[in-house]
């Protein structure tokens, strides 16, 4: 599932805290896609995208982002193993890095991720993506210049 939320900014910053299911590493190893129960968007701006390959038709209502708080609760079926990280994605300068609970874990230079056939730009579009069957609660979400 994607979600994401358009905002037109020069450099992105986001800030991520998220409660996430281990995924398995084969796609014989996963479970069923679960529905959850008052499926939707009802956070105010955001809208969503199931995944191409959804081989059940889910859709987005089979989902749920709701405001919780000054957090959001993203439910895409019921995770098993709760994990807390920080994630964060920073476009500064030439640069393109993501950092998780604190240590990088991956950098480029920014001529890397795009042009033909990668991304068009490093501005614009936002959003979170999670695997099937987490429950993540987003908290301090933002983007930045």
């Amino acid at each position: 599932m994607r979600l994401a939320k358009a905002s037109a900014v020069a450099g992105a910053a986001a800030l991520l805290i998220s409660a996430m299911a281990a995924m398995p590493t084969a796609q014989a190893q996963q479970d069923a896609d679960k529905k959850v129960a008052g499926g939707g968007i009802t956070v105010k701006g955001w809208q969503g995208r199931v995944d191409s390959g959804n081989r059940q038709n889910l859709t987005i209502t089979d989902s749920k982002l709701a405001p919780e708080g000054q957090a959001m609760r993203l439910m895409t079926g019921a995770a098993d193993a709760p994990v807390k990280q920080e994630v964060v994605l920073r476009v500064a300068g030439d640069k393109v890095e993501c950092t998780i609970n604190g240590t990088s874990v991956w950098s480029a230079p920014k001529a890397d991720v795009t042009g033909a056939g990668k991304l068009d730009s490093t501005d614009g579009i936002t959003g979170i993506r999670v695997s099937h069957n987490s429950d993540a609660l987003v908290s301090n979400f933002a983007v930045g210049k």
